[in-house]
């Protein structure tokens, strides 16, 4: 009869040793899910980073892209300016041509000394429509310049938005990452508790198993 609780006794030993190694066993899982988890939120977090560089730099790239447009765009409006003011001048020396020619037509006694000037005027003409010639021909460039960098502009802006976007999507699943984390830590938490309970009812169990055993 005496031997009889000293059986049960250690049989619940037994039961719970059993049961705490089953839970060491049931715990590997989680810290593998931990470590899972764990890499896919350093991961994000590195890429999250890498991204941020990136729009970091195609910023300074879009800033520089914007300040030449402005000063290419203020190159053409002085250009265009200047061929203003070019043809104004053209319109003068052409009217005073003109009045000269007429002068001449009338049979005024000077005509070679109004030729000489008519002359010089066509001389002055012409280099000025030279001027606003070689001044377009540069307004060209200027348009193909302001083209490109508008180009460039809009694609870095593109390019931005997209990797602002990508960056959003990645601190979302950070967020959630960290939730799952957490969660899983304390499933950890609470199984670790467990074990440590079972664990401690299994010594308490075993002391006294060895104790009435001894009776």
């Amino acid at each position: 009869m005496k031997k009889a609780p000293a059986l049960l006794v250690l049989t619940f030993s037994l039961i719970a040793l059993v049961v705490a190694m089953s839970g060491c066993a049931s715990k590997q899982p989680l810290l593998d899910q931990i470590d899972q988890q764990q890499a896919q939120l350093n991961q994000a977090t590195q890429r999250i980073s890498q991204l941020e560089s990136q729009i970091t730099n195609l910023n300074r790239q879009l800033d520089s892209t914007k300040q030449s447009l402005s000063a290419a765009e203020n190159d053409r409006r002085t250009l265009q300016n200047s061929i203003n003011q070019l043809n104004s001048q053209i319109k003068q020396l052409e009217a005073q041509r003109a009045d000269l020619e007429k002068q001449v037509a009338d049979g005024q006694t000077n005509a070679s000394t109004l030729q000489r000037r008519i002359n010089s005027l066509n001389g002055q003409i012409g280099t000025l429509r030279q001027q606003v010639a070689d001044r377009e021909t540069m307004i060209q460039e200027k348009d193909a310049e302001i083209a490109t960098l508008n180009t460039t502009q809009q694609e870095l802006n593109v390019t931005i938005t997209s990797l602002r976007t990508n960056v959003t999507t990645l601190q979302g699943n950070v967020s959630q990452l960290q939730d799952e984390v957490a969660q899983t830590q304390a499933s950890k938490s609470q199984v670790t508790m467990i074990l440590g309970i079972l664990l401690a009812l299994a010594v308490i169990l075993a002391i006294v198993g060895f104790a009435r055993k001894k009776k």
